[in-house]
């Protein structure tokens, strides 16, 4: 919900600007529809792991498409994103595959496990699925990085099972 404050005579003040009544009237009106259509939306969230080592994933079904956020480690940010796009290869329908595209925030190396990510999802859910990815850990060794890896990897996993359970994949 956008932050604003109602003056005493009916009017509110937001982004700097007053609205009148009737903009009250309409205000309400739009943000009652956006909580009618956040209770049909489809949201999960998981947490795998303790200490640096925590993974949370967020999943958000978007139509028939789905956006996915996995964060952990000792700071949460956006250090990548990727969507996977379910198609057929040229010239053999029977053999579906994933396109990929992605962006990795320069310095970070979160592309990768983003791009695996959305690769597994898109290819089980046969849907589009973009996923980001922000994990740090200071001084990361090798079996961190293995860690928060199979943590995040596990955790889409799971996301599959709930969504099954729910069935709510195509």
């Amino acid at each position: 919900m956008l932050p604003h404050s109602f003056l005493p005579d009916g009017r509110f003040v937001m982004g700097g600007r007053r609205f009148c009544r009737t903009d009250v009237v309409e205000y309400r009106k739009v943000l009652q529809d956006n909580l009618k259509v956040g209770r049909n939306m489809k949201n999960y969230c998981l947490k795998i792991g303790q200490g640096r080592h925590k993974i949370s994933l967020h999943a958000v079904a978007c139509g028939t498409d789905w956006n996915v956020a996995i964060f952990g480690g000792e700071r949460d940010h956006i250090g990548a994103v990727a969507c996977g796009i379910p198609t057929l290869i040229h010239g053999n329908p029977d053999r579906p595959t994933v396109s990929l595209s992605s962006f990795c925030v320069p310095g970070h190396k979160d592309d990768v496990l983003a791009r695996k990510a959305a690769d597994m999802l898109a290819r089980a859910l046969s849907q589009v699925v973009a996923v980001t990815v922000g994990i740090h850990v200071e001084q990361a060794d090798q079996e961190d990085l293995r860690i928060l890896c199979e943590y995040s990897l596990e955790a889409c996993q799971r996301l599959l099972l709930r969504i099954r359970e729910d069935g709510d994949d195509a």
